[in-house]
C-alpha cells in the first residue's frame, strides 16, 4: 500500500468536537480518560496520509503532556463504524478511531475521501463497535484453529467484541462493518451490523469462509 503524505498539520476545531462527542458516548470505562485527553491539548497536530484504500489522520502528541496519558500496558482498541455526515457533500462517512497504549492515535476511512468536514450534529453511533486488540485475544482462540485456518487470519484484526452480553472474537473483516467471529466454545458466526444480526455458520466451513470472503 503506497501512501501520499499531505501538508495539513493543524487540528480542526470540528475534529476536536467530533472526538469529544464520540468518546463521551463510550461508557465509563473509556469516556472520561479520552475526553480529558482531547480537552487537555495533548493532541498537538496531525499528519494526513492517503492511499487508494485508506485516508488516515494521525495525531501527533505534545511531548510535554504525553506521559500523563501513555500506558504501555494498556490495551489497543478501535472504535469503528462511526457514521457521520460530510458537511461538504451528502455523503455519510464511516470512521474508525484507533487508540494505542492509552493515546488517541488516529482516525481513518477505509477508502480515499475527497474534501470533507464532519457534521457533528449528524453522528450515528447505532452500529458503532469497540474492538479490543491485543495478543491475548488471539491466544485465547488459537487452540480452536487448525494450522491452515491460522494462515488465513490476520492477528492484527483479532479482537474481543461483546454483543448482548456475549463475547465474540473477530477473526476476519467482511466490509461495511460486518465480520466473522469465533467464540471460546469454538462456534463460528457471521455478524452483520445493519441491522444487527448474529448468524451461526457450520464450523466445518470456516476455512472456506476465510479464503472466499
Amino acid at each position: 500500500m503506497v501512501f501520499s503524505i499531505f501538508g495539513r498539520k493543524k487540528i480542526k476545531p470540528w475534529e476536536i468536537e467530533f472526538l469529544v462527542h464520540v468518546f463521551s458516548s463510550m461508557g465509563d470505562r473509556f469516556s472520561t480518560s479520552f475526553v480529558n485527553q482531547v480537552n487537555s491539548g495533548v493532541l498537538k497536530s496531525v499528519r494526513v496520509s492517503i492511499s487508494d484504500n485508506e485516508h488516515s489522520v494521525s495525531f501527533i502528541p505534545d511531548a510535554s503532556l504525553i506521559e500523563k496519558y501513555l500506558d504501555t500496558m494498556d490495551t489497543k482498541l478501535q472504535y469503528s463504524n462511526i457514521k457521520v455526515k460530510n458537511l461538504l457533500s451528502d455523503e455519510v462517512l464511516s470512521v474508525t478511531i484507533s487508540v494505542t497504549y492509552g493515546l488517541i492515535n488516529r482516525y481513518y476511512f477505509s477508502k480515499k475521501v475527497g474534501k470533507y468536514q464532519f457534521d457533528n450534529s449528524k453522528i450515528d453511533l447505532s452500529s458503532a463497535k469497540i474492538i479490543i486488540l491485543d495478543n491475548n485475544a488471539y491466544l485465547a482462540i488459537e487452540q480452536h484453529l487448525s494450522k491452515e485456518e491460522q494462515k488465513h487470519i490476520n492477528k492484527s484484526v483479532v479482537g474481543l467484541i461483546e454483543i448482548n452480553g456475549e463475547a465474540y472474537y473477530q477473526i476476519k473483516e467482511l466490509g461495511d462493518g460486518d465480520f466473522l467471529a469465533i467464540t471460546l466454545d469454538n462456534r463460528i458466526y457471521e455478524i452483520r451490523h445493519s441491522p444487527l444480526a448474529v448468524m451461526e455458520i457450520d464450523r466445518s466451513k470456516l476455512l472456506h469462509c476465510l479464503t472466499q470472503f
